[in-house]
């Protein structure tokens, strides 16, 4: 059958996909001769002309990725990600798509929903669990985390799920004070052949038999040497008391007062304003991770760390709130005191319409 025998509308169809390849093919020969942007407008053109062109996706996704051009790959991912043929492949786009927002455009919110949808597409996907780990652990999001981990426990090799086991009874251990239910999973791992679980299995055992210090009295006596201290000493005081009290006293309140403090002498403390916003969220959700990036502003003078708590109250009002125009003013707000303010940009960049074509 030659394009003079289609119906009208059909060869229509046949000849707009026969100008996306023709443009797909002027792509490749512009790409290797260096000139990126003429490739993309090319790509562009193809898309128009076929929208469901993987080929085209793919390689306007990867020559966007070499000239650093991140936010313009998001939408191209999340509709390279619809088109895949099976769950895996969804899963492995979706994964790419939360590890560019996490590293590249600094959306931690973003870059959580990428990797749940990898997860929902691909239940056994290891990067994507990776990633969602790693995002719950940034925030403090010790119990979706823990809900994580258990319903990864069977997917995997032995020895994958031998690491997934020993990285949950650490944090049954550490983040819930499980010592018991710790135990038990750690004998499982080793039911699995993990030397590195037995090791851990016989400093519990041990720790339990020997560890009698009050963390009542540990922090009665860092809270008498806080007044003699000053600077990075006095931080690290705060850093430490509000883990105890965290950890081992559940007093999550006085956690996160502690952690605020030292935010206030010491803003730019990334692990620490991570942890303050996870207990914030676990004790009175958006609103109060809201009132604490906005007590912490007023509080803080350096313009680079201004603007990151602006860039980070846009993030809430967009994800967490809805509130798109005030995230744009907050966005705007932080590009103002720090015009390289990567986050910022890249989600005022990514709040834009699309241009028409």
């Amino acid at each position: 059958m030659t394009l003079r025998d289609l119906p009208r509308n059909g060869r229509d169809v046949a000849d707009s996909m026969h100008t996306a390849r023709r443009c797909i093919r002027a792509a490749w020969l512009a790409a290797a001769r260096g000139e990126t942007d003429w490739a993309l407008e090319a790509l562009r053109e193809a898309l128009e002309r076929d929208p469901g062109d993987v080929l085209a996706l793919d390689l306007t996704i990867t020559l966007l990725e070499g000239a650093e051009r991140h936010a313009e790959m998001v939408e191209l991912l999340e509709r390279r990600a619809v088109l895949s043929a099976d769950g895996v492949t969804a899963s492995a786009v979706l994964s790419r798509l939360g590890s560019l927002l996490e590293d590249e455009l600094g959306d931690p919110g973003g870059a959580r929903r990428a990797y749940e949808q990898a997860l929902r597409a691909d239940p056994g996907g290891l990067t994507a669990r990776r990633g969602l780990s790693r995002c719950y652990r940034k925030s403090g999001a010790w119990g979706p985390l823990r809900e994580l981990l258990e319903s990864q426990r069977a997917f995997g090799t032995a020895s994958t799920r031998a690491t997934l086991l020993c990285e949950l009874a650490e944090l049954l251990e550490e983040q819930f004070g499980e010592r018991v239910e710790a135990m038990t999973v750690y004998e499982e791992a080793i039911r699995l052949g993990s030397l590195d679980a037995r090791q851990r299995l016989q400093r519990l055992r041990e720790a339990g038999e020997t560890n009698t210090a009050d963390p009542k009295q540990r922090v009665e006596a860092l809270r008498a040497e806080l007044p003699r201290t000053k600077g990075a000493e006095q931080v690290a005081i705060h850093l430490e008391l509000a883990e105890l009290l965290d950890r081992e006293l559940r007093e999550r309140s006085s956690a996160l007062a502690h952690l605020q403090r030292a935010l206030e002498l010491d803003p730019m403390r990334v692990e620490a304003l991570d942890r303050a916003m996870g207990l914030a969220g676990e004790m009175g959700g958006a609103f109060a991770q809201l009132d604490l990036v906005e007590h912490l502003y007023q509080r803080t003078e350096g313009r680079t760390a201004q603007a990151r708590l602006l860039a980070h109250r846009g993030d809430l009002l967009a994800d967490e709130m809805g509130w798109r125009d005030e995230a744009k003013r907050s966005w705007q707000a932080s590009l103002a005191l720090d015009p390289d303010q990567a986050t910022a940009r890249a989600r005022l960049e990514r709040s834009k319409p699309p241009l028409k074509p």
